[in-house]
């Protein structure tokens, strides 16, 4: 979408385009010492919520904490601080070996007490770490190292690293509204650099930003400047939980509403269908006047017909002329499985972090096409797939390593074409032989470009040194896994081809062997043609079914779903099939009243 933005208006002085998270770093950066007091501030919070947690008596994980003495909680964490290496390197061993290991370092009633359940001594040892990591770095501040006094912008990694002065996505929004709220003169800075804003897709912003556009707009408005914001989008388009959608006129006021009735993307047929489905004052027509000619389809079949069906609806169409086809599912595991990836799927699935409350964060942190959308560990390894999907490319030049926040430094030719054979020599066959060839290079690179193979490969793995045994540390950590047999076999062991194939998928890359895709995955695109696969079921609920029985006053949940099943049928431009594999009988009324669709 950004790119896009960038070909139509073409190179000028006059406009700034950008993401949200890169024009909010661009102005606050240069404010390092207001940042810093900021970041003081949050690294005192997060060291109080630690403590908290540690003596919360609802917090059943840190039981056997609260239960010793004061004494034996101070000869516990000085124990664990002064063997932190040793605790690291035993992190990745079974369970038994690694109560054995702990056996070493506590005395027998300590190690009695404390390592009845191993997965709960982690998550003090963890506590007690950031709690002592954070106060350092308070301590640094405080005696003016050099080395803190700057917080940076980490823009490739999902999770903060605050005691080594490095924030990502979410805590950049929260600095921006926290330093924009507390200094008049930058609001009228900002202001004046840039008097015209406009935000895109502004039904899924966060809140925040929305929050820091409504002070900028009042500070305006106190002191006669000329500043407007403009919100692009569609709340019936609102598909995420943490967009703001219809809330936009609750948090900023004085907002006046320009609706536009012109589609410029479908076929008479199918805006007629959206237009009953979005259900609004909003009805739009087509800007063209020979518009008409397209399909709308709905057939209640059998699960066991739908490839036959999908693949019925795609050569017949490809025979009329569609260049472009996407299959809309409506889970992702069916996604990872019909584009080949569903091994990658089922391990985080089955991994501990995501069984229970956050079951919900995994389809958006393993399959989720923005980047700051993604967890820390699928970001981890977007990017190193990444790089060898560059390095793939026979035409390959130093600027295409400077992606994200890789900057490339200066090299001879020879270095840099030293420095990519390194990078192709790396056989790309399972992920394991690949981290195995990594680190005997990392270990023995000592040139110019040896040194930066280094640095990519720090950059990549979010690590201050690379080796297998860190990176498993870090994945098990933070995933929650005891036992790290489960990363080796259930990641490492798996082929590169289907890690590329994941990667295509969340880069946007639909092609014939990889054209499923969910609803909410459609978001921004279009297709010749599309056949949706639909079921009576979602989020383990019967929602769909629910959706054509009752109306939008009856259910919270009618308007997500009302919206996903408009996002998903306004993608289509000529064709659009909709394969129902459940009772249609159940639903015969309610698609009849509601989209006009009568079922034989």
């Amino acid at each position: 979408m950004l790119d896009e933005v960038i070909e139509r208006l073409g190179n000028s002085d006059l406009v700034s385009v950008s993401t949200i998270h890169e024009k909010i770093w661009e102005i606050i950066a240069p404010y390092q010492n207001e940042l810093l007091l900021i970041h003081k501030e949050k690294l005192e919070e997060i060291v109080a919520n630690k403590e908290a947690e540690l003596s919360d008596d609802s917090n059943k994980k840190t039981n056997f904490y609260r239960e010793m003495t004061e004494e034996a909680k101070t000869t516990f964490k000085e124990t664990m601080l002064l063997n932190k290496e040793q605790y690291y390197n035993t992190y990745s061993m079974s369970g038994p070996e690694f109560k054995q290991e702990m056996e070493k370092l506590l005395d027998k009633l300590m190690f009695k007490q404390s390592l009845k359940n191993v997965s709960n001594f982690k998550n003090v040892v963890s506590t007690i770490y950031s709690i002592d990591n954070n106060n350092i770095a308070l301590k640094e501040i405080k005696t003016n190292n050099p080395k803190y006094k700057k917080v940076k912008y980490t823009p490739l990694y999902h999770r903060d690293s605050l005691h080594r002065m490095s924030i990502s996505h979410d805590t950049l929004l929260e600095y921006g509204l926290k330093i924009i709220s507390k200094y008049p003169l930058l609001n009228r800075m900002v202001i004046d650099k840039y008097p015209y804003i406009f935000i895109d897709e502004y039904q899924d912003t966060n809140e925040l930003i929305v929050k820091l556009m409504s002070h900028l707009a009042d500070y305006a408005k106190e002191n006669k400047q000329l500043f407007l914001v403009g919100y692009f989008g569609d709340t019936a388009q609102n598909i995420y939980d943490d967009g703001i959608g219809s809330n936009l006129k609750n948090i900023q006021n004085g907002l006046v509403d320009i609706d536009k009735k012109f589609n410029r993307r479908s076929a008479d047929e199918i805006i007629g269908l959206i237009n009953r489905i979005r259900d609004d004052n909003i009805s739009q027509e087509s800007i063209y006047s020979d518009s008409y000619g397209g399909t709308v389809d709905f057939l209640g079949i059998d699960s066991e017909q739908v490839e036959e069906e999908v693949k019925h609806y795609r050569e017949e169409w490809k025979k009329n002329g569609n260049q472009s086809f996407a299959c809309l599912v409506l889970t992702n595991q069916l996604v990872a499985k019909y584009n080949g990836f569903q091994n990658i799927y089922g391990f985080f699935k089955n991994s501990p972090y995501y069984i229970g409350s956050r079951y919900n964060q995994l389809n958006t942190e393993l399959m989720d096409k923005k980047l700051e959308s993604l967890g820390e560990i699928q970001k981890m390894l977007r990017n190193f797939i990444k790089l060898f999907s560059i390095i793939d490319n026979n035409m390959i030049v130093a600027k295409d390593l400077s992606y994200d926040d890789l900057k490339f430094p200066k090299l001879t030719f020879l270095e840099f074409k030293n420095l990519v054979s390194k990078l192709k020599g790396i056989n790309k066959l399972t992920i394991n032989e690949m981290l195995v060839q990594i680190e005997r290079e990392y270990k023995k690179s000592n040139s110019t470009e040896g040194k930066y193979f280094r640095t990519i490969i720090e950059s990549i793995f979010n690590l201050e040194e690379f080796s297998i045994k860190n990176v498993t540390n870090y994945i098990m950590e933070s995933l929650e896994i005891e036992e790290s047999e489960e990363v080796t076999k259930g990641l490492y062991e798996l082929p590169f081809k289907e890690f590329k194939n994941w990667f295509d998928f969340i880069s946007g890359e639909i092609t014939d062997g990889n054209c499923f895709v969910t609803y909410h995955g459609t978001k921004g695109l279009e297709f010749d043609g599309i056949v949706i696969i639909m079921s009576e079921r979602f989020n383990n609920r019967p929602q769909i079914r629910d959706y054509f029985s009752l109306r939008k006053e009856d259910n919270e949940s009618y308007e997500k779903i009302k919206n996903l099943l408009y996002v998903a049928c306004s993608r289509a431009r000529k064709n659009l099939a909709i394969l129902y594999v459940d009772n249609v009988e159940e639903i015969k009324e309610g698609l009849q009243e509601k989209w006009g669709i009568i079922v034989k």
